[in-house]
């Protein structure tokens, strides 16, 4: 049944000022909404009407649920908003319009609960500072057999270690349930979370059946995936929002805090595995891990508080699609129609990164280039040509006073997404000419940086979108105060409101390639950034290797990059060689279907992890990750067919393939010769 020219749709403008709110979860016809105040945290039901926005309301016409279309005004081309009795009827209609194969003709939020933020106008967190909000981190300690230890940690002065000495592994499960009962946390977090902690702590549940009465429900966790949320699957509990340490510390890495060396702090929680006989290890990886959230995700929480997204997807979902559920928000908020997805145009880019220099050079500055798209947007006011209402000019403005108001840090989301959702096809509000016209203001400017410090005496030595390193001019290297001027200069060159924030100078910087180096702190700190140093399918030793390496170059020693090569080959053919150094851990991101079909049709080779999964699990979950060698005696060996799982490896009859690793190591070694110094001649 259809109804058409019915009263507006309920977007309540009025439920914008609920504060509190720390979950927000489906329950029928409604969402419960759970705040939390001095007192404690209660709840409280709002409706909730899911919709579909339709460029005809006839493309629901064959749909086998009940429809009501809504007429938006404007001239965008989604006019209709068709809402639906419940979130079934959603998904059945969703379907439908799938099958129609006219992605241009309809759009949906895939989240129930984004649908429900965004048309409520309710936000997590609003009036609820940081220190205020409830969470309590957990960390284990086990082997591939057994669960040695759990620490629990809260945002204040608890802690907790459960351990096995003197209790079964399902006392230690009910032990963590009660204390997350007693607690009630907003938020559980944790190094791992979902890839490592919970995976084992749920099936260990299952093994002792136990019930993980972890939700304000009285539920276990389970495993979720909504349509838009990134191959990883998550966990969801009801109630409360799971976050990744991991994920927080790389997000904020990733958008430019400037060497904060997180892989360092990261390097702290994975050590504390390989520590079997210390019991406070545990406890010591949960406080780690509570500073870790403490100190990277408050500007996290802030953006929860000004975009329609829970807590928990606003670190997996792009950062985009927040920015344009907003949008969807104000627009349905004035009951204002929006543009249908644009069609692809491929579209000019410059490159990204430059390779100016390799080697070893120093000191250098950082000037942070992120910012600098938004920033032209913000200057010469570009905005989507589809944005009728033209919100967006003013939502980016917002945002970006937000970020030098200090609400939010230089690596927030906030700015930089809105650019992002103006380059991208797939949001509503994309716009291929003005992200071109972006895209060569963006050239010319760092173009005319380059060259005016080329004229002043500087050299500029590594560029890309995000940043630029250069070393000043001689007599300038101490950051004085004609270095402040030639910064000043720098930032006169660029649009109206437009800054350059630099950090430095750092005393030495060893370039590999374009976006691949390693920076010298003066307190002796190294970032690194690229693949060669961060790959995480790269094995233990030679991360180590290369980092070690790198140290040598930027402290000037690289004539002994030779001899920690020899140390690594004599490690490696050591017979007290650990298994741990040379695993691999990798990730299986496709179904067991999705492999096999794609070996069957030829579109990939076959992999080892893969293999060991099919041989040793059968079947497998998306997101799984496992780790392994390579064994046999053959440096060409084919590792597919000659690996083994890491918890199958007898240290007493050690099969390792050393000439496989050694390989490895040569390898590597080799890349980094172009770099080494030359060898002194005996006659000139």
């Amino acid at each position: 049944m259809h109804r058409s020219d019915t009263p507006p749709y309920p977007v309540h403008s009025d439920y914008t000022q609920v504060t509190g709110v720390v979950a927000a979860e489906p329950a029928g016809q409604f969402f419960r909404v759970f705040t939390r105040t001095a007192q404690g945290v209660n709840f409280h039901d709002y409706p909730f009407t899911p919709f579909i926005l339709l460029t005809d309301p006839a493309l629901a016409d064959a749909a086998p649920v009940s429809v009501t279309h809504h007429r938006l005004a404007g001239n965008g081309k989604l006019c209709w908003l068709t809402a639906l009795d419940n979130w079934r009827d959603w998904g059945l209609l969703r379907d439908h319009l799938q099958a129609l194969n006219r992605p241009e003709a309809w759009f949906s939020l895939q989240d129930a609960c984004q649908q429900f933020l965004v048309s409520s106008g309710i936000g997590f967190f609003k009036g609820l500072p940081f220190k205020d909000h409830r969470y309590i981190c957990i960390a284990l300690q086990k082997d591939a057999d057994s669960l040695h230890t759990i620490a629990v940690t809260d945002g204040l002065d608890y802690q907790e270690l459960i351990c096995s000495t003197h209790q079964t592994e399902a006392a230690m499960l009910l032990r963590l349930t009660q204390i997350i009962q007693d607690h009630d946390p907003d938020v559980i977090t944790g190094y791992q979370l979902h890839t490592s902690v919970l995976p084992y702590l749920v099936q260990a549940a299952q093994q002792h059946k136990i019930a993980l009465a972890w939700g304000r429900n009285g539920s276990a966790p389970y495993r979720h995936q909504t349509a838009d949320l990134s191959p990883l699957q998550q966990y969801t509990i009801y109630g409360r929002s799971m976050v990744d340490i991991e994920a927080v510390v790389r997000h904020s890495n990733h958008l430019g805090q400037a060497l904060s060396a997180p892989d360092q702090e990261i390097a702290l929680l994975y050590n504390f595995k390989r520590a079997t006989t210390d019991d406070k290890a545990a406890l010591t990886a949960a406080r780690q891990a509570r500073a870790l959230y403490q100190q990277h995700a408050e500007h996290w929480y802030l953006h929860a508080q000004t975009y329609p997204v829970s807590y928990q997807s606003l670190f997996y979902r792009p950062w985009a699609a927040a920015a344009q559920a907003l949008m969807i928000r104000e627009y349905l908020l004035q009951r204002h129609a929006l543009p249908a997805l644009p069609a692809a145009k491929k579209q000019h880019r410059h490159p990204d990164e430059q390779l100016l220099f390799q080697g070893q050079a120093g000191p250098v500055i950082r000037c942070d280039l992120s910012q600098l798209p938004a920033s032209i947007m913000v200057a010469y006011r570009i905005t989507p040509h589809s944005d009728e209402l033209r919100i967006f000019p003013e939502l980016l403005n917002k945002s970006a006073q937000n970020s030098k108001s200090g609400r939010c840090n230089d690596s927030s989301p906030g700015i930089a997404a809105w650019h992002e959702m103006l380059a991208t096809p797939r949001y509503l509000f994309s716009d291929s000419t003005a992200s071109a016209e972006i895209e060569r203001l963006r050239h010319v400017i760092i173009k005319d940086l380059l060259t005016w410090l080329e004229e002043t005496g500087a050299r500029s030595i590594a560029v890309s979108s995000q940043e630029l390193y250069f070393i000043p001019p001689n007599g300038h290297e101490d950051g004085s105060e004609e270095m402040q001027m030639l910064l000043h200069r720098l930032s006169s060159m660029l649009p109206s409101g437009v800054s350059l924030p630099y950090a430095g100078p750092y005393p030495s910087m060893f370039i590999y390639k374009a976006n691949q180096y390693a920076v010298l702190k003066d307190t002796g700190e190294i970032f690194f950034k690229g693949a060669i140093f961060r790959s995480r399918s790269m094995e233990p030793f030679l991360q180590e290797f290369i980092r070690k390496a790198a140290r040598l170059f930027l402290t000037a020693r690289g004539d002994a990059v030779k001899q920690l090569y020899a140390d690594f080959m004599r490690r490696l053919t050591a017979a007290t060689c650990p298994v741990a150094w040379v695993l691999r851990r990798e990730t299986l991101a496709d179904s067991r279907e999705q492999y096999l079909q794609a070996v069957q049709n030829g579109a990939r080779n076959r992999a080892a992890v893969y293999e060991l999964a099919l041989r040793e699990k059968g079947n497998w979950q998306t997101g799984e990750k496992i780790s392994y060698y390579v064994t046999g005696t053959s440096k060409n060996c084919v590792v597919h067919a000659n690996c083994k799982l890491a918890m199958d490896f007898d240290p007493h009859h050690p099969d390792l393939n050393r000439a496989w690793y050694l390989e490895r190591l040569h390898q590597l070694f080799k890349r980094l010769t172009p770099f080494l110094p030359e060898e002194p001649l005996l006659f000139k």
